[in-house]
């Protein structure tokens, strides 16, 4: 009698669903099925090494399996948790979220956390155009907002970003199928800030920004919200730093 595996890769081979076993025809996805549950049961444990990949922005990432503590990796670095695995293990990988800057174009700062970048949450007015050429469709969205957008970030000490960083995380939020828009935004981020009247609209965008150490700030300090970008359609994300 042949090999039942080989008859089953016969099967596979020439597409055909069924082949004769024992004078039976025998459908070969369910011995297929079958095979792998009975090895499946069979198999109750074996060694190999797991290897988790730890974003850099993380400083300290947390491996636990089946609740215990197994190890902790910095981030930018591979973990590899080589042991003997039986069935139903459970490991978990937890990546703490700190809040931190990044330098851009005319010594502008951004507040990132984890992997996202943040964005000024402002009032958004969508209204409904029609194409001049029907080259680009029927109509298109003019989003737009009356609030003001040209902030700066009061001075702060960055090596001490999640004290100066007021973070509020709603629960309820995250557990939404679509986060991304205001609304359902679930994290936010809180900052002083102070207007800076010189930086302006021109050609309907924001206007050249201003070279921070910026000193043309006006006004006392405000709270503004920050949410991640993702969530934003009018999007600043790159803040002058101005004096207290």
């Amino acid at each position: 009698m042949k090999n039942p595996i080989q008859m089953i890769k016969q099967c596979v081979e020439k597409e055909e669903p069924y082949f004769v076993l024992r004078g039976q025809d025998v459908c070969a996805l369910a011995a297929i099925e079958t095979y792998y549950e009975e090895v499946r049961n069979k198999v109750k444990q074996v060694k190999f090494p797991f290897h988790l990949r730890v974003p850099k922005w993380c400083k300290q990432a947390e491996i636990r399996v089946n609740g215990k503590m197994e190890q902790t990796v910095k981030g930018g670095k591979i973990a590899i948790v080589d042991r003997i695995w039986k069935r139903n293990d459970k490991i978990e990988l937890y990546l703490p979220m700190e809040v931190f800057t990044s330098t851009w174009y005319e010594n502008a700062v951004s507040i990132e956390r984890g992997p996202l970048v943040y964005a000024l949450k402002m009032e958004e007015n969508w209204e409904k155009k029609e194409f001049k050429d029907s080259w680009y469709g029927s109509y298109y969205y003019q989003v737009t907002s009356s609030d003001p957008w040209n902030y700066g970030l009061v001075d702060f000490d960055r090596n001490r970003m999640n004290e100066v960083a007021q973070v509020s995380i709603n629960s309820q939020k995250q557990q939404l199928d679509f986060p991304w828009n205001q609304e359902n935004a679930p994290v936010e981020i809180k900052m002083k800030a102070r207007l800076i009247p010189t930086w302006t609209v021109y050609n309907e965008m924001a206007g050249p920004q201003p070279f921070s150490f910026c000193g043309s700030a006006e006004g006392g300090e405000q709270e503004i919200t920050l949410i991640p970008y993702g969530c934003t359609t009018l999007r600043i994300s790159e803040f002058p730093v101005v004096g207290k």
